[in-house]
């Protein structure tokens, strides 16, 4: 198996993943820098000059022993692991896809062309076609960049006034990516259905119910998998999920399509390429007992996609934000909630003595997160709160710190 990039660094979900391919498969990394930690999981490696098909190509010849299969766990990668697969003549996402589903603009014309339901939106160029668009969408909007690659995230405008303030954050980043994308928000449970597509049959493995707060910058605060979602069956969820990715055209692998609840029925608001890997992989696998890692893995090599072993449990992670700038003083965590037995993980991303920043219209950076486990998703969201309450995050303002 040859993995492509995106590991270089260690985290416990990364290590965790490159553990559990290991475990069943050899493991060729290809990337620019040499391994350290990952090396006791690795068969091989591959120093490729860069990260380009061409190179990759190279590097696999000279080592002169093709892979089974290619993978990658980072979604920027995702081109160049579909290209490489595609020139080795094996299963992978497919170059069309990995062009449709990294611009947002052509994904939408797409999803049009299948009558898939999705929200209106518009394309734009400067901020006062932008707030032209909001007035014909109708208030409230969300504008993000045309292309997912462009760092900014979306952003909430209630009002003209929101409008004007926001859309200078995509100023260069915005217009070198091709425009803003103004879109309606619409109100509704949001929710991630986690897919697996091989030879173009598609399928939902699991629902993420997603809790995101806009302030303005879209912030995902929780997200919850239960086995037991109806969602994850319902006939009309299915079928638009279905549209969504074949419009996308993702011949093999794990996608997540993220979908609005309405009144109106299912709207799809995103598909994003993903491998299984991170937190969402843990929640799935804690909760359902479906092991994305293995799915494409399988997927990958052209194995047949086992069924999954379903415990009908919920898993929910909870994220810790920043609650402002500063240097972090101190990490506090309630003496008891560590050793709790529903406590999967409890961990904290950055450290005391850290500085915090984020610029205007930004989200407040992830401090840590907590994955818990329950019987049902209301049992669970509740141990999720007991972690918000027993954990704080303690800041030197901003403007105290020399």
């Amino acid at each position: 198996m040859l993995l492509i990039g995106g590991i270089t660094a260690h985290s416990t979900s990364t290590e965790s993943t490159l553990r559990a391919l290991s475990a069943s498969h050899p493991v060729v990394v290809a990337d620019t820098a040499q391994a350290t930690w990952q090396r006791p999981y690795l068969a091989d490696e591959l120093c490729p000059l860069t990260l380009t098909t061409k190179h990759v190509l190279r590097a696999i010849t000279a080592r002169g022993d093709a892979p089974a299969g290619v993978l990658t766990f980072d979604e920027r990668l995702a081109p160049l692991a579909a290209d490489v697969a595609d020139h080795l003549d094996l299963p992978g996402y497919g170059h069309g896809a990995t062009q449709v589903t990294g611009d947002r603009w052509r994904l939408y014309h797409r999803l049009h062309a299948v009558r898939c339901p999705t929200p209106r939106a518009r394309l734009v160029a400067t901020v006062d076609e932008a707030v032209i668009a909001a007035a014909g969408i109708g208030y409230p909007v969300i504008l993000k960049p045309r292309f997912p690659s462009g760092g900014r995230g979306a952003l909430l405008a209630r009002s003209v006034l929101d409008v004007v303030l926001a859309y200078p954050s995509y100023t260069g980043e915005g217009g070198r990516a091709g425009g803003v994308i103004v879109q309606a928000y619409l109100p509704g449970p949001e929710i991630s259905a986690v897919c697996l597509t091989q030879g173009g049959h598609s399928a939902i493995a699991a629902i993420a119910r997603t809790v995101t707060h806009f302030t303005p910058a879209a912030t995902v605060a929780s997200q919850l998998v239960d086995a037991g979602d109806p969602a994850r069956t319902d006939p009309a969820l299915d079928q638009v999920v279905r549209a969504a990715l074949a419009a996308a055209g993702i011949a093999n692998g794990c996608s997540t399509v993220t979908v609005r609840l309405t009144r109106y029925g299912p709207m799809v608001i995103e598909v994003n390429l993903a491998a299984g890997d991170g937190v969402l992989a843990q929640l799935v696998r804690l909760a359902s007992g479906t092991d994305l890692v293995a799915e494409a893995a399988a997927t990958a090599l052209g194995h047949p996609v086992g069924a999954a072993d379903r415990e009908y449990r919920s898993a929910a992670v909870t994220y810790i934000h920043a609650p402002g700038q500063g240097r972090i003083e101190r990490l506090q965590t309630r003496d008891d909630l560590a050793g709790m037995p529903w406590v999967e993980q409890l961990c904290w991303q950055l450290r005391e003595g850290d500085e915090v920043t984020f610029g205007d219209n930004a989200p407040p950076p992830r401090v840590g997160h907590a994955i818990v486990t329950g019987q049902d998703p209301v049992q669970c969201m509740r141990l999720a709160e007991r972690i918000n309450a027993g954990t704080r995050v303690i800041l030197t303002a901003a403007d105290q710190v020399a």
